[in-house]
């Protein structure tokens, strides 16, 4: 094994970076840098932790340079669908110091995009039917219509009429028109290695969503999902930790939603399993060849809720404890 390498994670208090804090923070293969451009609970996960502007600001690439040479950053996990084209923008122009996990570009490009995504794969792999402004008025309703560019469900809605479909499309015109999926939701996460061969595909139902985050999910076998990982795999040049998502229409077909080129936030379920992908992808990059043991604990489940932590402005030396409950709890130690 190599010498420990450094690993910026950015930005490193989105649910993405805060995973990838859980998956590599023990790792001693790795040293993580977490790099942030707001307050948040980044400051909490990663005790090494920089400054940077946003992604989308005049200063961040010369200060994102700097900080690359400063701190001998190897390796820059993009823990944001925009901080991931920005950055694999940045290096196919020919940025260097450090690799980031990303795929090509244009990949990054295809896959940021639902429509181009539907389009590429319309005949690769059941996808939902699409529907233009002119169809409103002989639609079948409900519709579901979201933003092309869009995460985390924000600003996607179920329309009832063409009324409603036309109003969201005046607060929103470049919204995608879909047909409506009743059924239930899956996350399927994959492992691709630099050979392009897929070593991992597994499955996992989305219980309970919230703020477009699966915060209820349980592990679900099924044999209808390796072969589309497949034809994914196929079709474009992945690499490292993906994931997609698929929805089963009213008869219950399985229908794309999704690719994206980087770990589900709840992607945390697959090391329960024995499957670490973020640790996998950066041994990828390292050249290693890597072998996958799922634990095949079939059903394993998650459900993620907030958590407090607190800081106190406390300075002490010395500690007194007095033997009691504050020590003990029942007839052990209380921790």
């Amino acid at each position: 094994m190599p010498d420990v390498k450094n690993a910026l994670v950015f930005p490193c208090g989105s649910e993405i970076g805060l995973e990838l804090r859980r998956a590599l923070g023990s790792s001693r293969h790795f040293r993580l840098v977490g790099a942030t451009s707001t307050a948040d609970h980044g400051a909490y996960a990663y005790a090494d932790l920089e400054n940077l502007p946003r992604v989308d600001a005049a200063g961040f690439l010369p200060a994102f340079e700097a900080l690359l040479s400063r701190r001998e950053i190897d390796f820059v996990l993009p823990a944001h669908d925009e901080v991931l084209i920005r950055l694999a923008e940045w290096a196919a122009a020919g940025g260097s110091g450090a690799e980031i996990i990303a795929p090509p570009v244009e990949v990054c490009r295809l896959c940021r995009s639902k429509n181009a995504t539907y389009a590429f794969f319309a005949d690769k792999l059941p996808t939902p039917r699409r529907f233009s402004p002119a169809d409103l008025d002989r639609a079948p309703y409900p519709l579901f219509m979201k933003p092309d560019a869009g995460q985390g469900g924000r600003g996607a809605a179920l329309v009832g009429d063409a009324a409603a479909a036309r109003e969201k499309l005046r607060q929103s015109p470049a919204d995608l028109i879909l047909e409506y999926l009743p059924g239930r939701e899956y996350t399927i996460d994959c492992f691709t290695d630099r050979r392009r061969r897929l070593l991992y595909a597994a499955g996992r139902i989305r219980n309970r969503v919230a703020n477009g985050i699966s915060v209820d999910s349980r592990d679900c076998p099924d044999p209808r999902f390796q072969p589309l990982a497949e034809s994914i795999n196929q079709a474009i040049q992945l690499r490292g930790a993906w994931f997609f998502q698929l929805r089963e229409d009213a008869a219950g077909t399985l229908r794309l939603l999704e690719i994206a080129p980087r770990i589900a936030g709840t992607s945390g379920l697959r090391r329960v399993m024995g499957v670490n992908l973020p640790l996998l992808s950066l041994y990828d990059r390292l050249g290693l060849e890597v072998e996958l043991i799922d634990n095949r604990l079939a059903g394993t489940a998650v459900d993620r809720a907030l958590a407090s932590v607190y800081r106190a402005p406390l300075d002490f030396a010395t500690v007194y404890m007095d033997l009691d409950d504050t020590l003990t709890a029942g007839d052990g130690v209380n921790p």
